[in-house]
């Protein structure tokens, strides 16, 4: 059986069992998330860093994220550092 998980708007995650009783609590940057990919790479979210592999295992690339990056569609947009503007992520380069 699989128990429900609780996050809020606050950071926290809650484990809670059926009748919502906290089992545990962590802040959200204590966890990781694996999510793998169509073509067998996998992203492996943790706090505000989010590693992609390839199918082997490799890192491929590190990217630090923040709120200030969203996607609409199949288009991930940022605020300008002045967060008055608004700009489309069009590529990310090795530097």
């Amino acid at each position: 059986m699989i128990l429900p998980i609780i996050y809020t708007d606050k950071g926290k995650v809650f484990d809670v069992d059926l009748s919502l009783n906290i089992l545990k609590s962590f802040l959200f940057a204590e966890i990781g998330i694996y999510e793998l990919l169509e073509n067998g790479s996998a992203m492996v979210h943790y706090g505000n860093n989010v590693l992609l592999l390839n199918p082997e295992g490799v890192k491929k690339a590190a990217l630090r994220v923040s709120s200030d990056w969203f996607s609409v569609g199949e288009k991930i947009y940022a605020f300008g550092s002045d967060r008055k503007r608004i700009v489309e992520v069009l590529g990310i380069e090795d530097l």
